[in-house]
Protein backbone atom coordinates (compact mmCIF):
# COMPACT_ATOMS: atom_id res chain seq x y z
CA UNK A 1 0.00 0.00 0.00
CA UNK A 2 0.92 3.48 -0.59
CA UNK A 3 -0.46 5.72 1.89
CA UNK A 4 1.92 8.34 2.22
CA UNK A 5 2.46 8.82 -2.05
CA UNK A 6 4.03 11.88 -2.55
CA UNK A 7 3.65 13.11 1.18
CA UNK A 8 7.76 14.42 2.25
CA UNK A 9 8.80 13.19 5.97
CA UNK A 10 11.47 14.32 7.44
CA UNK A 11 12.87 11.70 9.89
CA UNK A 12 15.47 13.59 12.90
CA UNK A 13 17.89 10.72 14.31
CA UNK A 14 17.24 8.43 11.80
CA UNK A 15 20.78 7.11 11.00
CA UNK A 16 20.22 4.07 13.26
CA UNK A 17 17.48 2.23 15.56
CA UNK A 18 13.95 3.62 15.39
CA UNK A 19 14.58 7.01 13.28
CA UNK A 20 16.00 4.23 10.50
CA UNK A 21 12.97 1.95 11.08
CA UNK A 22 10.71 4.76 10.03
CA UNK A 23 12.56 6.07 7.62
CA UNK A 24 12.52 2.87 5.79
CA UNK A 25 8.95 2.14 6.42
CA UNK A 26 7.54 5.85 5.34
CA UNK A 27 9.76 5.13 1.96
CA UNK A 28 8.08 1.66 1.76
CA UNK A 29 5.08 3.45 2.04
CA UNK A 30 5.76 5.87 -1.01
CA UNK A 31 7.04 9.04 1.31
CA UNK A 32 9.68 11.60 -0.34
CA UNK A 33 11.69 10.62 3.10
CA UNK A 34 14.50 13.16 4.19
CA UNK A 35 16.81 11.47 6.86
CA UNK A 36 18.38 13.69 9.08
CA UNK A 37 21.37 13.22 12.00
CA UNK A 38 24.36 14.83 13.46
CA UNK A 39 26.26 12.04 12.10
CA UNK A 40 27.13 13.07 8.04
CA UNK A 41 29.26 9.36 7.21
CA UNK A 42 26.12 7.07 9.01
CA UNK A 43 23.52 9.35 7.95
CA UNK A 44 23.91 9.68 4.06
CA UNK A 45 24.67 5.76 4.14
CA UNK A 46 21.29 5.72 5.42
CA UNK A 47 19.50 7.61 2.62
CA UNK A 48 21.60 5.85 0.16
CA UNK A 49 20.71 2.47 1.12
CA UNK A 50 17.26 3.40 2.06
CA UNK A 51 16.74 5.31 -1.14
CA UNK A 52 15.51 8.69 0.11
CA UNK A 53 17.37 12.21 0.98
CA UNK A 54 19.77 12.87 3.21
CA UNK A 55 20.38 16.47 5.41
CA UNK A 56 22.90 16.83 7.89
CA UNK A 57 20.97 18.56 10.60
CA UNK A 58 20.93 19.27 14.39
CA UNK A 59 17.59 19.97 15.54
CA UNK A 60 18.63 22.13 18.67
CA UNK A 61 20.32 24.35 15.74
CA UNK A 62 17.25 26.38 14.47
CA UNK A 63 20.23 27.66 11.81
CA UNK A 64 20.54 24.13 10.58
CA UNK A 65 16.31 24.26 10.14
CA UNK A 66 16.64 26.99 7.50
CA UNK A 67 19.00 25.57 5.61
CA UNK A 68 16.91 23.24 4.46
CA UNK A 69 13.92 23.55 2.11
CA UNK A 70 10.55 24.45 3.86
CA UNK A 71 9.08 20.73 4.90
CA UNK A 72 5.35 20.19 4.77
CA UNK A 73 5.55 17.48 7.87
CA UNK A 74 8.50 17.14 11.02
CA UNK A 75 8.58 14.01 12.51
CA UNK A 76 10.15 13.88 15.73
CA UNK A 77 10.11 12.46 19.66
CA UNK A 78 11.03 15.56 21.05
CA UNK A 79 8.93 18.22 22.30
CA UNK A 80 10.85 21.16 22.15
CA UNK A 81 12.06 20.68 18.58
CA UNK A 82 8.49 19.92 17.81
CA UNK A 83 7.44 23.61 19.25
CA UNK A 84 9.77 25.60 17.34
CA UNK A 85 9.07 24.08 14.21
CA UNK A 86 6.31 25.00 14.67
CA UNK A 87 6.93 28.70 15.89
CA UNK A 88 9.36 29.38 12.78
CA UNK A 89 5.96 28.72 10.46
CA UNK A 90 3.63 30.51 13.01
CA UNK A 91 4.09 34.19 10.49
CA UNK A 92 2.13 35.21 7.91
CA UNK A 93 -1.15 34.94 9.37
CA UNK A 94 -0.54 31.01 9.52
CA UNK A 95 -2.36 29.12 12.13
CA UNK A 96 -0.41 26.53 14.69
CA UNK A 97 -1.26 23.78 17.95
CA UNK A 98 -1.06 21.42 19.32
CA UNK A 99 -3.85 18.13 19.18
CA UNK A 100 -3.63 15.45 21.21
CA UNK A 101 -5.68 12.07 21.66
CA UNK A 102 -8.57 12.43 24.14
CA UNK A 103 -7.36 8.50 25.20
CA UNK A 104 -4.25 9.50 25.37
CA UNK A 105 -3.56 9.94 29.32
CA UNK A 106 0.12 9.49 30.17
CA UNK A 107 1.26 12.76 27.95
CA UNK A 108 1.43 15.21 30.49
CA UNK A 109 4.78 12.66 31.44
CA UNK A 110 5.97 14.02 27.97
CA UNK A 111 5.66 17.63 28.92
CA UNK A 112 2.17 17.80 27.10
CA UNK A 113 -0.61 19.55 29.64
CA UNK A 114 -4.26 17.44 29.33
CA UNK A 115 -6.67 19.14 26.81
CA UNK A 116 -9.89 21.22 28.01
CA UNK A 117 -13.16 18.59 27.64
CA UNK A 118 -14.86 19.19 24.42
CA UNK A 119 -17.66 20.76 26.36
CA UNK A 120 -15.52 23.47 27.69
CA UNK A 121 -16.43 26.06 25.10
CA UNK A 122 -14.74 28.96 26.47
CA UNK A 123 -11.70 27.32 26.63
CA UNK A 124 -12.41 26.11 22.85
CA UNK A 125 -13.04 29.76 21.89
CA UNK A 126 -10.15 31.12 23.56
CA UNK A 127 -7.46 28.46 21.70
CA UNK A 128 -8.68 29.09 18.17
CA UNK A 129 -9.48 32.82 18.27
CA UNK A 130 -6.98 34.80 20.77
CA UNK A 131 -3.41 35.42 19.20
CA UNK A 132 -0.53 33.50 19.93
CA UNK A 133 0.79 35.87 22.86
CA UNK A 134 -2.20 34.43 24.97
CA UNK A 135 -1.03 31.37 26.61
CA UNK A 136 -4.41 29.70 26.30
CA UNK A 137 -4.30 30.22 22.37
CA UNK A 138 -3.71 27.73 20.00
CA UNK A 139 -0.54 29.41 18.35
CA UNK A 140 1.39 29.87 22.30
CA UNK A 141 1.63 25.80 22.09
CA UNK A 142 0.40 25.72 25.45
CA UNK A 143 -2.41 23.92 25.30
CA UNK A 144 -3.37 20.99 23.71
CA UNK A 145 -6.50 20.50 22.10
CA UNK A 146 -8.57 17.25 21.61
CA UNK A 147 -9.24 15.71 18.44
CA UNK A 148 -12.91 16.76 19.53
CA UNK A 149 -12.41 19.75 20.92
CA UNK A 150 -10.97 21.35 17.45
CA UNK A 151 -13.43 19.53 15.36
CA UNK A 152 -14.29 21.72 12.62
CA UNK A 153 -11.26 24.06 13.38
CA UNK A 154 -8.66 25.00 10.54
CA UNK A 155 -4.91 24.97 11.46
CA UNK A 156 -2.21 25.31 9.06
CA UNK A 157 0.68 23.26 11.24
CA UNK A 158 -0.04 20.96 14.17
CA UNK A 159 1.95 19.02 16.93
CA UNK A 160 0.27 15.69 16.57
CA UNK A 161 0.97 13.76 20.10
CA UNK A 162 -1.47 10.70 20.17
CA UNK A 163 0.31 8.77 23.37
CA UNK A 164 2.99 6.59 23.53
CA UNK A 165 6.07 7.29 21.62
CA UNK A 166 4.53 9.59 19.13
CA UNK A 167 4.95 13.02 20.17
Amino acid sequence: MQRLNAKTCVVTGAARGIGRAIAARFHREGGIVIVTDLNETAGAATAAEIGCHFAKLDVREEADWFQMDEQPAWLTRDLVSAKAWLRHRRRGGRSVGMLTSSGAVRLVADGVPLAPRSNELESIGHWFLKPYSDFRSAGALETPMSEFGCQGLELDYVCLCWGGDLI
